[in-house]
């Protein structure tokens, strides 16, 4: 769907991805992905709830509300708080 190299997720990838401008909280995410139209964006959406998988938008990743880090899974205990 997006092309080689646009996934990561190998775990000292993720490490960058891991907050947001507040580091105080982190959480590894499984994966990261890098859709470079809308299309790709609405087909990740898509097969993301379609496969039950929590769905963190990023931007540059600077803000303070840790609003980057992906929620607690249920089959993970991966979370910022």
């Amino acid at each position: 769907m997006l092309g080689r190299g646009a996934v990561l997720s190998d775990p000292e990838e993720l490490l960058v991805y891991e907050s947001d401008g507040l580091t105080l909280f982190r959480a590894l995410a499984d994966f990261v992905v890098f859709p470079t139209s809308a299309e790709h964006v609405s087909a990740i959406v898509k097969l993301a709830n379609r496969e039950g998988l929590p769905f963190v938008a990023r931007g540059a990743g600077t803000g303070f509300p840790v609003a980057a880090c992906p929620p607690r899974a249920a089959s993970s205990s991966r979370s910022c708080a």
